[in-house]
């Protein structure tokens, strides 16, 4: 039998375990440059495996071509820069500084009507990244009303 070998672009999602989002990335990175994989077995109970890499520039990373964040400890990603994020779980929102990880929530009937005033994008994106002006407008508001506060 004869061996065919393909190159392919797969979407996955992987949970990291690490202090902020940085390390997480960091931490994915360097485990899947060149790493094993496997998908389970042929039809005939062969494995099926194969090599993984992620396909960006390291020294010229974009914030997408490195993974997108779509959730953290479990909240979902709504909005997302390269700066901040918005996340959501059933009490409210969640507004976080990358760099720091500095925060802001809103919750209740009130204080989420006053982040729905605020925040302009779109709660159920596609693509948290397509939020990413409309998550950086907000954030400035958030801390003009001194939600959160500034980056020292």
């Amino acid at each position: 039998m004869r061996e065919f070998a393909f190159d392919l672009k797969i979407n996955a999602a992987i949970r990291v375990r690490a202090a902020t989002e940085a390390d997480a990335r960091g931490l994915l990175i360097a485990a899947l440059d060149c790493a094993d994989t496997n998908f389970g077995a042929w039809p005939n109970g062969d494995p099926i495996t194969g090599e993984a890499s992620l396909d960006f520039d390291p020294d010229c990373m974009d914030f997408i071509e490195a993974g997108q964040l779509f959730e953290v400890d479990g909240e979902t990603v709504i909005a997302s820069s390269e700066d901040y994020r918005i996340t959501e779980n059933e009490s409210g929102f969640t507004l976080t500084r990358v760099a720091d990880d500095a925060s802001a929530s809103w919750s209740g009937d009130d204080q989420c009507e006053d982040f729905r005033h605020a925040f302009k994008g779109d709660e159920t994106p596609d693509c948290p990244t397509d939020n990413a002006d409309e998550v950086n407008a907000f954030a400035a508001w958030a801390i003009r009303e001194g939600h959160l506060a500034p980056l020292a």
